[in-house]
């Protein structure tokens, strides 16, 4: 079977997993009889998120913080850089409580894609609740930021393809304490063993 091109791929939504992998639900189109035909296809994959598509998907908190208007907009317009630290604890206080557990992509043209995410929060309590975004558009007046939420959107788009089609995930290193040298006898080690 020839692998899915990016443009056949269309994302539906994905779900963050408890292991770190992601559940990604998407269509893609086969040709079958000489005629296009749209698959619908679920994936569960345990292995994990490669860093770029956490980062990815990270930056959503902000997003979801403003559109529930727990942060002022203004500091979700803003980068880190362009923050006062008063600005910048605010919203990390905020926004490193937001755990984003996964986003529907709703319509099929990217002309008229919506979305919605989901997220659970730490509560006082010690509890944690969930809760979902309205439908939000592309160019949704009722959000300022709808701009900047559409292009990191399509990034995850693209990072999930990668994740999903091309298996790009994090890489896992092994580290060692200590290294220990094995390999052939050395003439020294070879003189030692003779003379003893």
């Amino acid at each position: 079977m020839a692998k899915t091109r990016e443009k056949e791929f269309s994302l539906r939504k994905f779900k963050v997993r408890k292991d770190g992998g992601l559940d990604v639900d998407y269509s893609k189109i086969e040709i079958e009889a000489g005629s296009p035909v749209r698959r619908s296809i679920t994936d569960r994959c345990s292995a994990p998120m490669h860093p770029d598509l956490q980062r990815l998907i990270s930056g959503l908190r902000t997003h979801f913080a403003g559109i529930h208007g727990l942060v002022d907009l203004k500091l979700v317009k803003k980068s880190f850089g362009e923050m006062s630290d008063k600005e910048t604890s605010s919203l990390l206080t905020v926004v490193e409580a937001i755990a984003i557990t996964g986003v529907t992509y709703v319509g099929s043209d990217e002309s008229d894609r919506k979305y919605v995410m989901s997220a659970k929060r730490e509560v006082l309590a010690g509890g944690t609740v969930g809760f979902s975004t309205p439908m939000i558009l592309q160019d949704d007046s009722r959000y300022d930021c709808s701009a900047q939420l559409t292009n990191l959107m399509q990034e995850i788009m693209k990072e999930v393809y990668e994740y999903t089609i091309n298996r790009k995930y994090a890489q896992l290193s092994i580290e060692f304490d200590e290294v220990e040298s094995v390999g052939a006898d050395t003439d020294s080690d070879t003189a030692e063993s003779k003379a003893a």
